[in-house]
This record gives structure tokens, sequence and C-alpha cells, in this order.
């Protein structure tokens, strides 16, 4: 770590991907204005990077995975701020595509804009939760599939239920919950499953066990700063939206993956509550 920097500054932070052979360009973010401490120059801390911006990119991005970095992984913290190593996936859920694979990037000091992640089937999925129209295609699709093949799947409710009531109707594996209907094409709020109880920048647990998933997004809304809703701004994150689904403790739909099987038979026998499901890929 190199010396810290008493002088007040405006820092900024970016960080670059490579995806689908494209330059991903996330774009950059303030750092606090306060005098740095001994553990966290005048840039955004680790500790920050991990609980503010990853989890925004995780909740704004349903269709990726977000790799938190492990707790104690190695952290450079410089005039600029913090230097850690994450990584993306997305793409075909097959073993040589990019969901398969890590994308790693670093924090730049380049002040960059945001080019956004490339579209793949999971995107156009979730474009339709909460809407009148689901994709034809895909929920089309899960009639004919071998029963004994899993697959990822989007599960589209037919009104907005409480976490207990989805885990009521599904008692498979929910990878992760819509949060918000998708408006004008965009994609809904998210909160997916990670391994560890401090691997988000905060404990997500009680006593050792993970809480609820909307319990876990409540608790990261609830200690968001007025600095913290202004970078999350950045990449289409606005303190409003995030409060309202916070308030509103709904889920809008969720991310699944489970055999054909099973999700027909949820698909019949929860009619009351499931209005369709959207097959995306197979799970290999």
């Amino acid at each position: 770590m190199k010396n810290m920097n008493a002088r007040k500054a405006s820092l900024v932070v970016a960080a670059v991907a490579m995806v689908f052979g494209s330059l991903i360009l996330l774009p950059s973010f303030t750092g606090p204005s306060e005098r740095p401490s001994e553990t966290q120059s005048q840039g955004i801390g680790c500790d920050r990077f991990r609980r503010v911006l990853l989890n925004g990119l995780a909740v704004a991005n349903p269709d990726y995975r977000v790799k938190f970095p492990w707790p104690g992984d190695d952290c450079a913290v410089d005039a600029d701020g913090a230097m850690l190593e994450v990584g993306i996936r997305g793409g075909e859920l097959n073993n040589s595509s990019p969901w398969s694979k890590w994308v790693d990037y670093r924090r730049s000091t380049d002040d960059l804009l945001s080019m956004g992640l490339a579209d793949w089937r999971l995107t156009a999925a979730l474009r339709s939760i909460g809407a009148s129209d689901v994709p034809h295609a895909m929920t089309l699709r899960l009639a004919s599939l071998p029963s004994d093949k899993a697959y990822i799947a989007v599960v589209y409710l037919k009104k907005p239920m409480a976490e207990e009531q989805v885990r009521e109707t599904w008692n498979g594996w929910v990878d992760t919950v819509l949060l918000s209907p998708s408006v004008a094409g965009k994609k809904p709020l998210s909160w997916d499953h990670t391994l560890l109880c401090v691997e988000r920048g905060f404990d997500i647990c009680a006593g050792g066990v993970r809480r609820p998933l909307l319990e876990q997004f409540r608790a990261w809304v609830a200690g968001l700063s007025a600095e913290d809703f202004d970078d999350l701004a950045k990449i289409g994150l606005h303190a409003e939206d995030l409060r309202r689904a916070s308030t509103d403790g709904k889920v809008y739909g969720f991310v699944t993956r489970d055999t054909a099987a099973s999700l027909r038979h949820l698909l019949s026998s929860k009619k009351r509550f499931v209005r369709a499901i959207a097959v995306v890929d197979e799970v290999r």
C-alpha cells in the first residue's frame, strides 16, 4: 500500500472487462471526500468497493454473475482508490461458453464511459418480468425438452409474492430473486446467492445461516449512504428504485436450475401462481 495522501481531491475508479470479445467499460466512481484513514486512501477503499459497487453490479445485472473476491484476497489501495481483482460471467450455459469462465477485470484510474454488458438469452427473458407478454419461443421449449436434463429457467409469477410464498410454491433451487418489474425493457432489480456470509462486504447470515435473499437485499439497501447512492446511480441504480423494492418486499419472478420434468410439474401444479417458464439453456 502506498503512503496515504492527505490532500482532498476528486478521484475516480473504473473497471474494465473483456466479454464476448468486446471491451466492457464500467463507469468511474468518486470516492468519499473526507480525510483518508491509515487503512483507506482517498479513492474508494476495498471494503466499500466490495460492499457498494460489486453488489450494485450484481443487483443491476441478474443475467450476469459477479464473482465476489474471497475475504482477505489481496487488495491494493493507493491515491486512486481500491484495486481489487473481481470477475463477471454470462453467456450460453455450456462448457465452452463465457458463462463457464470468469472474466477478470481490475480498477483503472482512467475516466471511462460505460458501454454496458452484451445481451444474451437470459437478458431477453428477464426483460419480460412483470410485463404482459413473455418470450414465447423460450416458454414453448419446456414442453418438448428431455425430462431428465437440467436447465436454467426464468419463472414468471402471475402476481408479485413474498419470498416465503415463493418458497412454499417451489421447493427447488432459487438462484436469483427478481425484485421489480422490468420497465421499458430494462432488467429487473435482483439479489442472488453467494457462498460465504461476509462475501458481499457485510454479514448476510444469522447464527451462521444465510438469511432469505430478500432480507439480504433489504439489509444492503438500509446500509447505503447518500454517497453510495450517488455512485450506484452511475450504473443505473437509483435510490428511489432500490428503496421502493426494499419497502415493497415482493418477488416478481426468479431464476432457477432444475430438470425439465420438475419445471413442467411446477408449471402444471401451480397455475394459480406461475404464469410461464422461459427455458434459457441446458446446464452441462
